[in-house]
């Protein structure tokens, strides 16, 4: 019975540690060959498709260079913030979170928070009401 009760508690002990390592993990975004961007309003009804070298420069480098950590998920993230969509030449869709604020992003069914620096949400609220 002892030997039994140990291998329980070692094992609840592993689950533990590898849940807490899950907890702590940090997200960066490496965004490569962008072609376009496209920012879409928190409601749906607004999009900007961004083709600008510049601008898509601007936008990503204001999300690539914060280091994010998970904070909790989430079931939808549909109506949370405005959505920011990579794409590569080819079409294809490399990339697209939602970005609640400065320091918050939906990503992957997770909330993550920045942990350094902010998301530049005037660039992208300008944007997004742009004509």
């Amino acid at each position: 019975m002892k030997n039994g009760s140990m291998i329980v508690f070692l094992l609840l002990l592993c689950m533990v540690l590898s849940l807490s390592g899950c907890r702590n993990r940090t997200l960066t975004f490496e965004l490569n060959d962008i072609q376009k961007v496209v920012l879409t309003s928190p409601s749906g009804k607004v999009e900007n498709v961004i083709t600008d070298t510049d601008t898509i420069r601007q936008i990503t480098d204001s999300i690539a260079s914060i280091p994010f950590r998970r904070e909790r998920s989430v079931r939808d993230i549909n109506g949370f913030g405005i959505t920011v969509e990579w794409y590569a030449g080819s079409g294809e869709r490399i990339l697209s979170i939602s970005v609640d604020d400065d320091q918050s992003i939906h990503y992957d069914g997770q909330i993550w928070k920045a942990q350094e620096g902010s998301i530049n949400m005037k660039l992208l609220s300008d944007l997004i009401t742009a004509e």
